[in-house]
């Protein structure tokens, strides 16, 4: 299940008015967006950064392609022997395609590491899909043009946030990956309004460890925290983030007959640290569907076993709740079809030269 968004059953707004039976919008337009970019970070002997190379690519439909999926991928290899390399991938698809209420549109793939003391990345990937909606008379009961109502959408979310280096206890510090969610409802004559907004972060600490932090409404209560070095050796250290089958709801008002739009935006951002420190995500896809990319380092065992691990990590969580139930923090303010485009296997390139 990936990161979507739908709509949902209806709900009784401004008027008293009985419960309705699910009831779908009338679909007037799709649009679509999908970006990813790489920056090189190189570090001097005296600690100053300097941007180095630089690698983005795009594309939207109906803009600038008149077919769905749209699928972009951004790749930096250090030259000779590859010692650093970030790669990330996105995809947007068309979610008229499936008759399921997940309709899979949204996927990011992401990984970026570097053995050499010099270099790092910071990496985006972003995703935005515009929806032109309307109810008519008739789909809400008999509500009249123009009577006020609230609606119920849902975002579905599901991935994994990881990040790792080849030393245990290494200082982890500087590292981050970070997922952030909005949708926003908009209509002619009428200011925006943002109906969801959400961000969860994995942050790296010293001494191996890993903070999580959340913005705005994301959910929290699921979020499973878990550390799999034991069970990939290959790895001082594995710290990831599992993103469980989430159904995330949100409100937002609409008008019987009325035009409007509701603009979902999904975007991952990374940074990883010089030194044999790594960051990876996975939003949506499954992370079987990278394995055709390890070629680009010598060491596929060890990508294989991040790649396993992972995925069954995934599917069956071992590690503990990220937040407590108590926890005063808590709450606080898709890639089917681009299987050999993005490289989890730039992971290997710390560890077959650690």
């Amino acid at each position: 299940m990936n990161l979507r968004f739908r709509l949902s059953a209806v709900t009784a707004g401004l008027v008293a008015w009985p419960l309705f039976t699910p009831a779908s919008a009338a679909i007037i337009d799709i649009k679509g967006s999908a970006k990813v970019s790489i920056q090189e970070i190189k570090v001097d002997s005296g600690g100053s950064t300097s941007n180095g190379d630089f690698d983005d690519a795009s594309d939207s439909f109906p803009d600038t392609s008149d077919t769905l999926p749209l699928q972009v991928v951004a790749r930096l290899i250090a030259a000779g022997e590859a010692e650093a390399a970030a790669v990330a991938g996105a995809q947007f698809a068309d979610p008229r395609d499936l008759n399921q209420p997940n309709p899979e549109e949204f996927a990011i793939n992401l990984a970026l590491s570097s053995v050499t003391s010099d270099t790092s990345y910071d990496v985006a990937a972003k995703l935005e899909e515009i929806r032109d909606l309307r109810f008519d008379v008739g789909e809400l009961g008999l509500l009249p043009a123009g009577t006020p109502f609230d609606l119920t959408g849902t975002l579905f979310l599901d991935g994994a946030l990881s990040i790792f280096a080849s030393e245990a206890g290494r200082d982890l510090s500087g590292a981050r990956v970070a997922l952030l969610v909005t949708v926003v409802r908009e209509a002619a004559g009428q200011d925006s309004q943002t109906v969801f907004s959400g961000t969860v972060e994995l942050l790296g600490a010293a001494g191996g460890s890993v903070q999580v932090a959340t913005e705005g409404t994301f959910p929290v209560s699921t979020l499973i925290l878990s550390d799999l070095a034991t069970v990939a050796p290959e790895f001082g250290e594995l710290q990831v983030l599992i993103l469980p089958r989430l159904q995330i709801d949100y409100q937002y008002p609409i008008a019987v007959g009325e035009d409007f739009t509701l603009r979902a935006t999904v975007e991952v951002q990374a940074e990883n640290v010089p030194g044999q420190v790594g960051v990876a995500a996975v939003i949506g896809s499954p992370v079987d569907s990278i394995e055709e990319v390890i070629t680009l380092t010598d060491d596929s065992s060890s990508a294989k076993s991040f790649i396993d691990t992972l995925a069954k990590e995934r599917e069956n969580p071992s590690g503990g709740l990220a937040f407590q139930p108590s926890d005063p923090l808590a709450g606080l303010c898709p890639l089917t079809g681009l299987s050999g485009l993005i490289g989890a296997g730039l992971l290997t390139v710390m560890t077959r030269r650690r």
